[in-house]
Order: structure tokens, then C-alpha cells, then sequence
């Protein structure tokens, strides 16, 4: 496109040819190249260049248009004028909506990408940016403070919302969905910052089991998190059984265990742990299904163990049970060999009663001289 004489000629790139010829002194390409809006001193005209017809004739009421630019989705016109002012106008309408008066000649005028803010720069060489601040709002995370539950659980989630735009943001809505079920809201002030947004969940009957899609919505953004539901349990201890009752220092006592589950879901991953009192010896995780029960085995070494009662105490979560052991109390002579001892004292007497007849002999009378 070329300008001579206060007349713009609209040329072909590749061949140089004359398209056409209109009025004026600056022309500006709307986005796509279907409009044309060129400037004479006082007015501007809207060209469709399928037929080169007047769209829109937009009558500024200065002189001396200098500058215009598009707005990225086609539909707004801004201008500068050597007056110092900026005007912007609807091209559908052919209506000013914004005129604002400055000091200085508007030389240059452009858009942001994303048409809310407009850069002037004038002859003083200043760039001025205009545009009413916009708030950026979007939820950065969702949590719960746990993901396994137990119908009739209470789950708290948790949500964090940021607002990293220029200005508040006031009375949002935040709504939160189990899958498509709204299952809570609150409205907030979205101030520059970080709000966090606190929601209570109470699971029943009426609560699947399985997995729950929970997610946090605002308009334009979403955050979700997944929840697993189970049928309710009680586990408890229903026995607690040792091998033997005395040892000596250094021998392992088995302890066993039998873990029960009287509620209506299967029990997956019971800790059942095992102490000296209060001192930790071991661990065991099991599975108890559903009105069952799973009979689990530990350890204790009671090398390092004094000698007295120790109370073994086996607990899962919600139950304890306890037994004693007692150590260095009654010896091998008790446990074990003392009934031996006792037959080898019984085969000595029965020994002695039988030969004593023989051994024992009438003491002979001495005769004396007459």
C-alpha cells in the first residue's frame, strides 16, 4: 500500500499490480484482511475489500488523525490524534465509546494481545499504558486430610484459590462436586492473593463405596482429587495366646494373635503390633474379611529381658490385649527336669526298701568265760 498525494493505493505484493484506490492519508488491516480503516485529516472509513464499499464512515469530532489500531478480535478501532487525544470506537455500532484528552500528541496507539490494555506513546516520547485493571483468579490445589474413608467418616478438603491478576475479585462463587453432585459452595472475596476455602464432607449409607471424584470448581478453572470409600469395619482383638508362660533369659516366646471383624467391609491392611510393656517389638499387617477373623504371629526375644513378669501387649488401632510371660522365675530344674528328678528319687527309696533286709544283719551275742 502506498500514499501519494493524499491517496492511498492498495497494491498487489507479489506482482505489484493496482488493486485499488481510496481517499486518505494513513490506512490500517483489520486482523484477518477483511476490513481496511483509512483517515483523511478529520474522518475515518471502514473499507470491505471484497467490494471496496464504505462499511462504517466513523466522524471524529478532531483534526489531525495520526494513528489508529485494531483490537485482536477485530471489533474495536483505537485512534491517536496529533490533539492529544484517544478515541475508541465500535465498528459494528459506528459508535465512539471511549474519549480521552491528553496533553500531548498520541503518535502511536496499539492493543495488547489480548485487547484489554492499549499502549500510547507521544511527543514528549512517553509510553502510557490504559486499561482497567483485571483480576487473574484460579484455583491452584485441592486436599483432603484423608483419602481412605469409612462411610459416616468426616473429611475435611481443603482449597487454595489465587488471585495473581491487578485487582480484587469480589463475590466469586467456588463450588464443590462429588462426580456431578454438589456437595457444597461458598462465596468469597477474591482479593490479590491466596484464599483458602475449608469444606466439610460427611459420608452415610448413602455414600458409594469405591472411588468419588471430588472436585473444587470456579468459572474457567477446575482442581480435582480422588477419594476411596469403604464399607465400615471394627476390628478388635478377640484373643491373645503365648507358647509358653515361663522362660529363661534368651528364649523367643511366639505370641499369637487372632484379630476379628464384625462390621460389614472387608478390614485390608490392620497393623497389629506387638510391645514390652511400653517398649515396641514388631509389627504385622493383615487383612481380616468381613465377619472373620485372621490369626496373626509375632516374636519376643527375652535375651535382654529382666527377670520378673513382663506383660506382652498386642494392639491394632481401636484394641489391646495382654499376657504375662514370666522370666527367669521358674528354672529348667522346674519346667522341665524336675519331674525326673522326683522318679529317680522314688527308684532310690524303692532300692533302699528292698535291700535294707539284707544289708541290715542281727548284731551276734558274745559269749563269756566262765
Amino acid at each position: 500500500m502506498t500514499g501519494i498525494n493524499n491517496t492511498l493505493e492498495i497494491r498487489n505484493p507479489k506482482t505489484w499490480g493496482l488493486v485499488h484506490r481510496i481517499q486518505g492519508m494513513y490506512a490500517y488491516w483489520n486482523p484477518n484482511g477483511t476490513y481496511l480503516a483509512s483517515s483523511d485529516s478529520v474522518n475515518i472509513i471502514i473499507w470491505d475489500v471484497r467490494d471496496w464499499s464504505e462499511k462504517t464512515v466513523l466522524e471524529s469530532a478532531m483534526n489531525y488523525l495520526h494513528s489508529a489500531s485494531w483490537s485482536p478480535d477485530g471489533s474495536m478501532l483505537a485512534v491517536g490524534t496529533y490533539e492529544g487525544s484517544i478515541e475508541i470506537w465500535n465498528i459494528t455500532t459506528g459508535l465512539e465509546v471511549i474519549h480521552n484528552q491528553f496533553v500531548q500528541n498520541v503518535n502511536i496507539v496499539d492493543w495488547n494481545s489480548d485487547g484489554t490494555r492499549i499502549a500510547t506513546c507521544g511527543g514528549n516520547y512517553s509510553i502510557i499504558i490504559y486499561g482497567e485493571p483485571k483480576p487473574h483468579v484460579f484455583i491452584d490445589s485441592i486436599s483432603a486430610d484423608k483419602v481412605l474413608i469409612t462411610r459416616g467418616d468426616f473429611v475435611t478438603i481443603t482449597v487454595k484459590v489465587i488471585n495473581d491478576g491487578e485487582a480484587n475479585e469480589p463475590r466469586i462463587m467456588l463450588r464443590l462436586y462429588d462426580e456431578n453432585i454438589l456437595i457444597g459452595t461458598s462465596e468469597l472475596n477474591a482479593d490479590i492473593g491466596t484464599k483458602t476455602v475449608v469444606f466439610p464432607w460427611i459420608t452415610d449409607n448413602s455414600t458409594a463405596k469405591g472411588a468419588h471424584i471430588i472436585s473444587a470448581k470456579l468459572e474457567g478453572s477446575v482442581k480435582s482429587l480422588i477419594l476411596t470409600v469403604n464399607e465400615p469395619v471394627n476390628v478388635y482383638i478377640k484373643a491373645v495366646t503365648v507358647d509358653k508362660l515361663y522362660v529363661k533369659s534368651g528364649e523367643t516366646v511366639t505370641v499369637k494373635a487372632v484379630i476379628a471383624n464384625n462390621g460389614t467391609g472387608d478390614a485390608e491392611n490392620i497393623e497389629v503390633t506387638l510391645y514390652d510393656g511400653s517398649s515396641y517389638i514388631g509389627t504385622v499387617v493383615c487383612n481380616v474379611p468381613y465377619q472373620s477373623s485372621t490369626t496373626v504371629q509375632l516374636k519376643w526375644n527375652s535375651t535382654k529381658a529382666s527377670s520378673g513378669t513382663h506383660w506382652l501387649n498386642v494392639s491394632t488401632e481401636k484394641s489391646t490385649k495382654s499376657v504375662p510371660v514370666k522370666v527367669g522365675v521358674r528354672t529348667e530344674l522346674l519346667t522341665f527336669e524336675f519331674p525326673y528328678i522326683i522318679l529317680i528319687i522314688v527308684i532310690i527309696l524303692v532300692f533302699l526298701f528292698i535291700t535294707t533286709p539284707f544289708i541290715i544283719k542281727k548284731k551276734p551275742k558274745h559269749e563269756t568265760k566262765k
